[in-house]
């Protein structure tokens, strides 16, 4: 009892401390807070003073949210449930259709800093397709004279807000445009909105604006999702940093200083305090992720801002530490709902002038971008800006999206898109072989003038590609039953158990592929189809190019040849080869070629992989697919198979390994659990291949096992190009290279 009540009499007094210095910290110093800094800036003082009432609330919030994380623990995990529930891509569609169904705008204003593709694109003259979003982006193509331009939203309440800016610019004087765009006038809206109506392009919009009415306008860059996200990070950085937000908009020319001498710190601590407390940063980070628009999809990419706080704190590094803060109309404009004193560069008085001769070329389309492209006729397209909605879809839709892309555009044009995924070699990962232009030039654009460096571009000159086939890949499952999945265990563990015997008894086993195999090869694709996660995805990363000859590397099978059937029949495809180890598997592979009418093009080796392998032909494209891991002399056969690539040609890979991210116990278990059916894992593999050949796709995901539910095994899918650099690499006594590749090239020469 007696340390109950002190630690409720310490809980009270932390809670009116903290209360205490708050209150102390609004009336005493908040007024002042501005005009010390100042003057500390001005006098050049080497560090700005911290204020101690500030100091003392942050120093106080992290013990009392401790407590209270402690006190209200069954609350806090139901919220953490709660969150993880809605952390996945239902529950980020559900979110979707809330804002489609209740017209919610998710970016009532810009999330981009649109100045790189003003200088990158010649937009004069020509036919434009692109991603809406707020329209002010399309607003600033518009400046730029194309000759027509199609602006493409799913969600209704974007295209009425874009509607409302085209029919003001349209039809209203420059003095009330600013009025209600910069200002966020509504008496000005009011008296005019009756007239705009009557010239938006849609019904929905007029619908929306009835249902609305002109006092939306007021605080509009505040409200839809996107709006309530930076209202919940503005006021957790408020409430645990003592950082008083006011100073970005009232004193905006102080803000680097104040970053670099006095918020980082505070920053960081709150970063690194969330993080370190259980569940805590997946279960803020979730309601913030999905109210700014960013689906799992694009959240699990890496480099993302909220993958990590660091992340987190290197936007802030590039945002609030920039010189030129005070000019970031863009971060102003969504974290607290003004553009500061700048105006956006289509607001400017002479941008104006130019979109008012542009509006009527200009048209509005809803739903997804995919299907507008469908209706358009072949040639009418010269360039599409996607912005970043490729990170919310699917290779295979990807895949799709760009076929339609080069059927509408002739083959014949530009393609600009951004991506979350900073730290990917490029994404999405199905067009990552294809030529990026000026990438090292968007890339500096990102690290050092970028307003809002939260997304990486990417730009793609269709006429300059090697264009290979975007063929959707089909995602194929063969079939299972309980019965299959009873054959499978029984022969693993069967045989799992006979080579264990054989190996106390002395008895040595030639050929262990087909010892395991033999008893399995019909119904082995039912049951390892629920572990080998990495086959799909690797089968939509293959540049599918004309003139390609494939070579599958410990083929099994032949079941990847059922993802790629409608390819593997055109012309494109010239020649398969199916190697692999086991007789009963490649039975099975024979009779899936007769299947898929591709025998004539087909050949079925039997061999040892790791041992010099003989095909007539140059191979183009070579894939180990869960094979490296069963092959003894692993480095031979990599070597081997790269020395029958052609110059340019592809090799790819996918298996289990481990990571350094896994604790001892994982690596331990799945080493040991694994070496039992002569599988051997190795995080080396990726390390060779990375060196060997450069890297276009390099992703280590985690996947399940049937049975074992709490654990999961790290698994990698890669693709590199062998090219003519990497093969000097491989000349002795190159001084060019590092040490990991001198002795890469020491141990294959």
């Amino acid at each position: 009892m007696i340390t109950l009540f002190l630690g409720s009499l310490v809980f009270v007094l932390v809670i009116f401390a903290s209360f205490a210095a708050t209150v102390f910290i609004k009336r005493g110093t908040t007024q002042k807070n501005a005009q010390d800094l100042e003057d500390a800036v001005y006098n050049n003082v080497d560090k700005i003073q911290r204020m101690l009432p500030n100091r003392i609330r942050v120093m106080l919030w992290y013990p009392v949210a401790t407590l209270l994380i402690c006190f209200f623990s069954p609350l806090y995990l139901l919220f953490v449930f709660l969150m993880w529930c809605c952390s996945g891509e239902n529950g980020f569609n559900w979110l979707l259709w809330v804002v489609v169904k209740f017209g919610i705008p998710l970016y009532p204003v810009t999330q981009e800093d649109s100045r790189i593709e003003r200088e990158l694109l010649n937009i004069e003259g020509q036919r434009i397709v692109t991603i809406c979003a707020s329209g002010d982006r399309v607003l600033e193509t518009m400046v730029g004279k194309p000759e027509q331009v199609t602006a493409v939203d799913l969600n209704p309440a974007q295209l009425a807000l874009f509607d409302l800016k085209l029919a003001s610019i349209k039809m209203l004087n420059y003095e009330d445009i600013e009025a209600i765009f910069f200002h966020l006038n509504a008496q000005v809206l009011k008296k005019h909105l009756p007239t705009l109506m009557k010239s938006f392009r849609s019904s929905e919009s007029v619908k929306f604006w009835q249902k609305n009415g002109a006092a939306y306008i007021n605080c509009l860059y505040t409200k839809g999702s996107s709006g309530k996200g930076w209202r919940m990070m503005q006021w957790l950085i408020e409430i645990f940093s003592g950082i008083d937000m006011s100073l970005l908009t009232e004193h905006p020319e102080l803000v680097p200083e104040l970053w670099k001498n006095e918020w980082r710190e505070k920053v960081h601590s709150f970063l690194h305090y969330v993080w370190h407390i259980p569940f805590a940063w997946n279960a803020l980070a979730t309601p913030i992720r999905m109210a700014l628009g960013v689906p799992p999809s694009q959240g699990s990419l890496r480099g993302c801002l909220m993958e990590h706080p660091i992340k987190v704190l290197l936007f802030m590094d590039r945002v609030f530490g920039s010189s030129a803060f005070q000019d970031n109309t863009e971060f102003l404009a969504n974290m607290f709902g003004v553009w500061g004193k700048n105006k956006p560069y289509w607001l400017e008085k002479e941008n104006i002038q130019i979109i008012k001769t542009q509006v009527n070329k200009c048209y509005l389309r809803k739903g997804y971008f995919t299907e507008v492209l469908r209706s358009l006729p072949d040639n009418t397209v010269d360039c599409f800006l996607l912005s970043d909605h490729m990170d919310w879809m699917s290779q295979n839709e990807i895949l799709e999206e760009w076929n339609q892309i080069l059927r509408v555009s002739g083959g014949v044009g530009e393609v600009m898109w951004r991506t979350a995924g900073l730290d990917e070699i490029a994404y999405p990962h199905c067009l990552a072989t294809l030529t990026f232009a000026n990438q090292i030039h968007l890339d500096e654009f990102l690290y050092t003038k970028d307003r809002y460096p939260s997304y990486r571009h990417h730009l793609i000159r269709l006429h300059e590609q090697n264009l290979m086939n975007f063929m959707p890949r089909e995602n194929v499952e063969p079939y299972r039953s309980i019965w299959t999945d009873a054959v499978n265990i029984y022969h693993i563990l069967n045989k799992g158990v006979r080579g264990k015997l054989s190996e106390w008894s002395g008895v040595g086993i030639d050929n262990w592929c087909e010892f395991f195999y033999s008893g399995q090869a019909k119904s082995y694709d039912s049951f390892r189809h629920m572990m080998l996660h990495g086959r799909y995805p690797l089968m939509t990363i293959l540049p599918l190019r004309p003139k390609t000859v494939w070579a599958d590397i410990g083929c099994g099978t032949g079941f990847n040849l059922e993802y790629l059937k409608d390819w593997i029949v055109t012309d494109d495809c010239e020649h398969i080869y199916l190697l692999d180890y086991s007789a009963s598997m490649l039975a099975e592979a024979r009779n899936r070629v007769q299947a898929l009418g591709v025998a004539h093009k087909t050949t079925i080796v039997e061999c040892d992989c790791s041992k010099p392998i003989n095909i007539p032909k140059e191979i183009t494209l070579a894939t180990f697919s869960y094979s490296l891991c069963m092959i003894p002399n692993w480095e031979d056969a990599i070597k081997c198979v790269y020395d029958l690539l052609v110059p340019g040609g592809y090799l790819a890979a996918t298996d289990f390994t481990l990571s350094e991210s896994q604790s001892s116990f994982s690596r331990y278990f799945w080493k040991h659990w694994f070496r039992n059916d002569h599988v051997y894992l190795n995080e080396k593999h990726l390390l060779i291949l990375k060196e060997l050949v450069e890297p276009k796709v390099d992703v280590t995901h985690l996947g399940s096992l049937p049975g074992i539910p709490f654990e999961k095994v790290p698994y990698y899918y890669f693709l590199g190009q062998k090219t003519q650099l990497i093969e000097k690499f491989r000349l002795k006594g190159s001084k060019s290279i590092n040490y990991q590749q001198k002795k890469l090239i020491l141990f294959f020469n």
